[in-house]
Order: C-alpha cells, then structure tokens, then sequence
C-alpha cells in the first residue's frame, strides 16, 4: 500500500542541497616587484600551479610567471586537529594567518621578459628550479612563525625580571610581543629576469632599487630596531 501523502513529506524534507564554496581566507600574491603605474588599481589575472609540500600539511609552492611564491596556511592543521579529536568550531581558535614568502621573481617589472620556470621539485628543505635561461636555482623553504602559546601554569612572580615589561607581561606574552613585531608582512626575493644580453631601462633600474630599499627598511631594519627598543625597556 503506497501512502502518497508521506512521499509527499519525504519529498519536502529531503531536499537536495546545492554546492557552496566557503571562502575562509583570501591570500594576494605579488606577480612583479615594480608594478606599472597603470596597472597599479587594477587586479591582474595570472595561471597558478599550486604544488604541495608533502611532508608539510599547510605548505604549498605557487609557480606562475612572477615567480615562486612559498604558502603556509595554520588553519589547514587546526581543522585536522579538530576532526582528529572531534572537536567543535568553539573550540578551536583560527587565529593565525597565512603566511607568504616571495622567494623568487621571474618578472621584476611589468615591461621587463619572463625567465619562465620550466621545472621545480622539492627536495628535504629546499626548492630546486630550473630556469628557461637554463639556470639552476636553489631556494630554502621560509620557516614557519614558531606560535608562542602563554603557559597560565607560569608563575611570573618567582622570577625577578630586570625589565618592568618582562614583569609586567610575563616570559611567555613578552615572547609573542617580540614575535609579533618582528613577523614580515612582505619579503624580498632573489631576482631573475629573461631580459638576457638586454639591460633594463633606467627608471625600471630606479623603480626597482626603490621597491627593494624600501622592503628592507620597512620589514627589517625598522622591525628589529623596534624589537631593539622593546628588549632595553
């Protein structure tokens, strides 16, 4: 005997769900060291080949032609945590961002020739490329920020500090604090271009002296002289 009025029910309560895609974090990738001044607002569209770190999860190498770009995406490891240990979101703190190295530049300028990356392999802590120029080109894989957890069992007044910020903020925050300051937010790569015999006009030289002084100034020098203060005080 078929009860229609319950397929009926059935029907409405078991509806088909439709795909989503849930976008947790968006990670932007320097294509060029000097970007063209017209192009400046503008976003720009390039082909990716994503490779991942197998003895890493969260690591990933991006390839395209601006270079070889390293990824470390923390939150990968917390939801494996979470699924291991059958936690709930509640529980679990996705607080740590991604993380992303520019460690090596094909294209310096938007005008200047692609030296296109023609293989790449990962071997140990290393990245391995080989160049259209036919140069071969080691990269070390960045290490990933150590993320300093406060011990609550740390008892700050047994010890004496020197510094009344050590004593004010403990051992383990006064860690993270230095951490923080000093954590990149940009990097420098090492450059190649497919330029050849060609050298590059002067304003590109310029523009691209400019570019890399001021990386070198404003996530290293002005970092550490910063952490620099804060360890006197």
């Amino acid at each position: 005997i078929q009860n229609d009025g319950a397929k009926d029910d059935l029907d409405e309560i078991f509806v088909r769900s439709s795909d989503a895609l849930f976008v947790y974090e968006s990670v932007q990738l320097d294509l060029t060291l000097v970007p063209s001044p017209d192009l400046e607002n503008e976003s720009k569209v390039s082909d990716f080949l994503l490779k991942k770190d197998k003895n890493q999860t969260g690591n990933y190498i991006a390839l395209s032609n601006g270079g070889v770009h390293f990824i470390n995406l923390p939150w990968i490891d917390d939801i494996s945590a979470m699924v291991e240990n059958d936690l709930n979101c509640e529980e679990v703190l996705f607080e740590t961002p991604a993380e992303v190295s520019y460690l090596l530049c094909t294209q310096p300028s938007i005008n200047s020739l692609c030296s296109a990356i023609n293989g790449c392999v990962l071997a140990n802590e290393n990245i391995l490329c080989l160049l259209h120029s036919g140069e071969f080109t080691k990269l070390s894989i960045p290490k990933s920020s150590p993320h300093i957890l406060e011990s609550k069992n740390f008892n700050t007044s047994v010890c004496k500090f020197n510094s009344p910020l050590r004593q004010l903020r403990g051992l383990g925050s006064f860690d993270t604090h230095i951490a923080k300051i000093l954590k990149r937010n940009s990097s420098l790569p090492l450059i190649r271009s497919g330029e050849g015999n060609r050298t590059l006009p002067a304003d590109e030289y310029y523009r691209l002296l400019t570019a890399t002084t001021q990386i070198l100034r404003e996530e290293y020098l002005q970092k550490m002289i910063h952490a620099k203060i804060e360890l006197e005080k």
